[in-house]
């Protein structure tokens, strides 16, 4: 089993929420060019030569169609265009049946939080145990 797992920021994990979420009343308006940023988030790259369409990370090239090209953009709108419902329900589905992505492989990175300015050159960081995985389906 890949371990897709990779860390997000905020903004690209809302996105992802967007994304997979499981009814229309979750999503809200994610663009075109929100989604590239998330998906080169978790290592996909963009294609040399066809437009609106990025390559798998090597991760994925051992299952059934992990060398398979995603086209997130098919019809060449702006990147500033809003996806659809539809079109975000069309992306879930291909994350989910070609990658085996889910929202729990989406992890937001941590805001670096510090201790009050006992030494202001020297902050100390608050201790983390690190993320927490919520099993979101």
């Amino acid at each position: 089993m890949v371990n897709n797992s990779r860390a997000v920021t905020g903004s690209q994990f809302v996105v992802a929420m967007s994304i997979f979420a499981s009814k229309n009343e979750d999503r809200f308006g994610v663009t075109l060019d929100e989604l590239l940023s998330m998906l080169h988030a978790i290592e996909f790259v963009d294609h040399p030569t066809i437009a609106g369409a990025v390559c798998p990370p090597r991760r994925f090239q051992n299952g059934p169609q992990g060398t398979d090209v995603l086209l997130y953009n098919p019809h060449n709108k702006p990147l500033g265009a809003k996806m659809t419902f539809k079109a975000q329900a069309e992306m879930k589905r291909e994350l989910r049946t070609r990658y085996d992505l889910k929202l729990t492989d989406f992890i937001p990175r941590r805001v670096n939080e510090w201790e009050g300015p006992g030494d202001p050159q020297n902050p100390e960081p608050i201790p983390w145990d690190g993320p927490t995985v919520f099993d979101i389906e």
